[in-house]
């Protein structure tokens, strides 16, 4: 068995590490000491001093993901995997997911992501500040009908000013889900 974990507030790596610690397991913690940052647009950052990432997605949270992917391989690497490191690195930085700061347009510069809950709201907040600041940005939002988009988006974006720039959410959740009919 194998537990791999990405970095938590204290409260929750106690838990983990009790609940392992019962069934005779060493848990894996991502450590954000263990990540290098070179660039949120595109991405660029390396693991472990080792491993240089460039993925094809965007997003500074798929930094995070990417690493976890990482430390997991290695973790399944030490337990016998046919792992290279080439291996890794490639299949990190070929990975691509739709709906994920998907790039639509260049011209306008035109992005799809399924922020759908707080963790997502302000993953994509952290996103916009650290890669698009100081663009004008206008930002259209639709959930499905059984989301609490009113206070999911609203408590992460609404009237949130992203390196000078002023988001505004008012009514938009309703009137893009009435006339979709969500």
């Amino acid at each position: 068995e194998m537990v791999v974990s990405s970095y938590q507030d204290e409260a929750c790596l106690e838990i983990i590490s009790c609940a392992c610690q019962k069934k005779d397991i060493v848990p894996a913690f991502l450590l954000k000491e263990d990540i290098e940052i070179y660039s949120y647009m595109p991405l660029s950052f390396r693991y472990k001093k080792t491993y240089s990432m460039n993925p094809m997605v965007l997003g500074d949270y798929q930094i995070e993901n990417a690493s976890l992917i990482a430390l997991c391989a290695l973790k399944l690497r030490e337990k016998g995997f046919a792992l290279t490191s080439l291996a890794i690195t490639e299949g990190i930085n070929t990975a691509y997911i739709k709906g994920r700061m998907e790039m639509v347009a260049e011209s306008p510069l035109i992005f799809l992501d399924g922020a759908h809950n707080i963790p997502g709201a302000l993953a994509l907040r952290h996103t916009l500040n650290n890669s698009f600041s100081g663009r004008g940005l206008i930002l259209v939002i639709g959930c499905f009908k059984d989301k609490d988009y009113k206070y999911d988006l609203s408590a992460s974006l609404k009237n949130y000013t992203i390196s000078g720039n002023k988001t505004y959410m008012c009514n938009l959740y309703y009137r893009l889900n009435k006339a979709l009919g969500v």
